[in-house]
């Protein structure tokens, strides 16, 4: 076996192979993640071999009563060892559930629920995958209430009937079933309960290895997995050697299923999740991962994702304030280079994670922008588009949904990153000298899990600015930078041009030429041209920063709207 791995190795990158026992693990050249693993008989006493992981030399079946079995062993555990997995608040039921009753395959039906009901239900996390897709509508709806067939679903929904069967609990939730789509449906209403749905759910089951609704995930693994058996002498346990392969970084994380974009806020909202992969199973909750390998495995791989009540790390007092914005300004990147089937569910896919954020932020907030009264504000507006990214797309808005504004990374297709800005090393311009927080005035927390239609519009202070243009939508080097939003933008007219001054870097002595400034970019609107009031209504088209000398900082600044 070991034969085999260098028979593999890059030699002219590493001419000697040397393994490395750590744990129950053998590593090459010292490499991540290991090449071997060593396992225990599980049925045999621990005796001196304890610091050695137990596991089988074969994984069971899928769909058979001894993987079944370890799927209820994981949930017994959780319920009964982990206290900060345990629900925080009242369950609160989906409007709608796959009824389960009986054993019968046949004896599904779609239940509204009751305010009275109170019982636990199964969330199923999957990807949708190429149409036809099996979904409720206005026209099946009253069919699907008095009974669908257990054949009539696509695989990955039968899969996940037997399972949530297996598991005792007679309701799931899945949601191309349990919320009507397409035109008169109910889904703008109902994706605004994301953050109840996955989180008061007893557990959620994700089709980690479909590619859709047809391909199911209870399917039987494609090979044997390899192993050596060691028979010791004198009645001692037996131990076994085979390749790793409890890879959860690989198997989940970057499975299909996670490129998807609802599934981060799936995932992060859920309190404890089941992975059906194409290697093997995987738990996760707030305390452990967990292999159906039988290891175990403390959950620092996932850190803010995995906590059972996301993000109450971010409510921690021993989390400092510059790492609550580097885990925002990290969870927004990493959600823009995510798919969607419709790009114009982009604003509320993560709506349920944004409450979050903002209630353990202590913020206002709304379109991926955070006010807290300091300086979250200035920061979460100086995001910029992603480097790998030619020009970031405005999303055709949903007529039937909030209009996403200019100012938030929400409106475009394409990934985004923030400005590189010194924690602590910056001076942010007070709200009458820079931008006007849209929540200053307003009861509400947020805005755009709201059913109003109109936008949302700041009120900023900008000025000139004078800048030689570059190439691919990139005016850089020592003094100054811009990155537009579109290299087209650069095209546009000098006098549509301006920017707003946020914040300026803390440079003691240095003339007002030479300071540093970090600054949003804006255009004229394309659309209406004026505010209500008469003001110039703008649109942010890329953000930079340059020294003094570029601004005409002895003008007053013009007040302007930024829509």
């Amino acid at each position: 076996m070991r034969w085999e791995l260098c028979h593999h190795l890059d030699r002219e990158k590493f001419p000697v192979a040397q393994f490395k026992l750590d744990q129950s693990m053998l590593k090459l050249n010292e490499a991540y993640p290991p090449v071997l693993t060593i396992r225990r008989d599980p049925e045999a006493s621990t005796g001196n071999m304890s610091h050695i992981q137990i596991g089988w030399p074969q994984l069971p079946p899928t769909a058979s009563q001894t993987q079944y079995d370890v799927l209820r062993q994981w949930l017994k555990d959780c319920d009964a060892e982990h206290l900060e997995c345990s629900r925080q608040k009242p369950t609160h039921l989906p409007t709608r559930l796959m009824h389960l009753k009986g054993q019968g395959r046949s004896t599904i039906s779609l239940y509204e629920t009751q305010p009275t009901d109170a019982f636990e239900y199964i969330a199923l996390s999957h990807p949708w995958g190429k149409g036809p897709h099996f979904r409720t509508t206005l026209a099946n709806v009253e069919a699907h209430r008095k009974g669908i067939g257990f054949e009539a679903l696509p695989a990955t929904f039968r899969h996940a009937v037997v399972v949530t069967r297996e598991l005792g609990i007679d309701y799931l939730w899945i949601d191309s079933v349990c919320i009507i789509q397409g035109e008169g449906g109910d889904f703008n209403q109902e994706a605004k309960r994301m953050e109840d749905v996955f989180s008061s759910a007893f557990c959620v089951l994700a089709a980690s290895s479909a590619r859709g609704q047809n391909d199911g995930f209870l399917n039987p693994r494609s090979h044997a997995r390899q192993h050596l058996t060691f028979d010791r002498i004198g009645g001692l346990p037996k131990f076994f050697l085979g390749p790793f392969m409890d890879n959860f970084n690989q198997d989940v994380l970057e499975a299909p299923l996670s490129r998807r974009g609802w599934v981060l806020q799936e995932r992060a909202l859920a309190r404890r999740t089941i992975y059906f992969t194409d290697s093997q199973t995987y738990w996760e909750c707030g305390k452990t991962v967990r292999c159906e390998t039988l290891t175990r495995m403390d959950n620092k791989l996932v850190s803010f994702l995995g906590d059972a009540h996301f993000p109450s790390k971010l409510s921690n007092e021993s989390t400092s304030r510059g790492e609550k914005i580097l885990f925002y300004e990290g969870l927004y990147s990493l959600y823009t280079r995510l798919e969607f089937t419709r790009i114009s569910d982009r604003p509320i896919a993560i709506a349920g994670l944004e409450k979050r954020l903002i209630r353990d932020l202590k913020a206002h907030g709304g379109f991926g922008v955070f006010d807290d009264g300091r300086s979250l504000l200035q920061r979460s507006l100086l995001w910029r588009r992603g480097r790998e990214v030619t020009a970031l797309t405005r999303i055709d808005p949903d007529p039937s949904s909030v209009s996403v504004p200019t100012w938030s990374w929400m409106a475009y297709d394409g990934g985004v990153d923030y400005l590189d800005l010194p924690l602590g090393g910056v001076h942010w311009l007070p709200s009458t000298e820079a931008i006007q927080s849209p929540w200053a005035s307003e009861g509400t927390d947020t805005w755009h899990t709201d059913d109003g239609k109109e936008s949302v519009e700041l009120e900023a202070c900008a000025r000139p600015f004078a800048a030689a243009p570059g190439s691919r939508g990139l005016t850089t080097h020592d003094e100054i930078m811009i990155v537009y939003d579109n290299p087209n933008m650069m095209n546009r007219e000098d006098g549509d041009l301006m920017c707003v001054v946020v914040g300026s870097a803390r440079n003691k002595g240095s003339i007002e030429e030479d300071m540093v400034h970090y600054v949003l970019v804006i255009a004229l609107s394309q659309g209406l041209s004026y505010a209500e009031d008469g003001r110039q209504r703008y649109e942010r088209v890329g953000v930079g920063r340059m020294k003094g000398k570029f601004l005409d900082l002895k003008s007053p600044a013009q007040t302007v709207v930024v829509r």
